[in-house]
């Protein structure tokens, strides 16, 4: 299972034992999709079509959807990365209180 910890993902190495820990260890299931997407290969469906054309998409877009892919979880990562700093602040300021 992977976690994001603090903006990164990694895996799953022990308990959360504040809230900032458990607000950053949720799992990603689409993490080990990254990976999957850049070194599976696709496969033809032989005997399961008769016409391929509507299983696969053109290199172009697949690179395209990617790259999308890959922005969408590095926006995931900062936001989760910033979403990690405040909470931390916000645990300090409790703690002083």
């Amino acid at each position: 299972m992977l976690t994001a910890e603090c903006g990164r993902i990694s895996p799953a190495t022990s308990t959360a034992t504040s809230l900032s820990s458990s607000y950053t260890q949720q799992p990603l299931s689409i993490a080990s999709s990254i990976k999957s997407i850049k070194v599976q290969q696709v496969l033809s469906p032989r005997n399961s079509s008769s016409d391929i054309n509507d299983e696969f998409v053109p290199r172009s877009e697949y690179n395209r959807l990617v790259q999308q892919f890959e922005e969408l979880l590095t926006t995931m990562n900062k936001f989760r990365l910033e979403m990690c700093q405040k909470v931390s602040m916000l645990e300090a300021k409790i703690a002083k209180q």
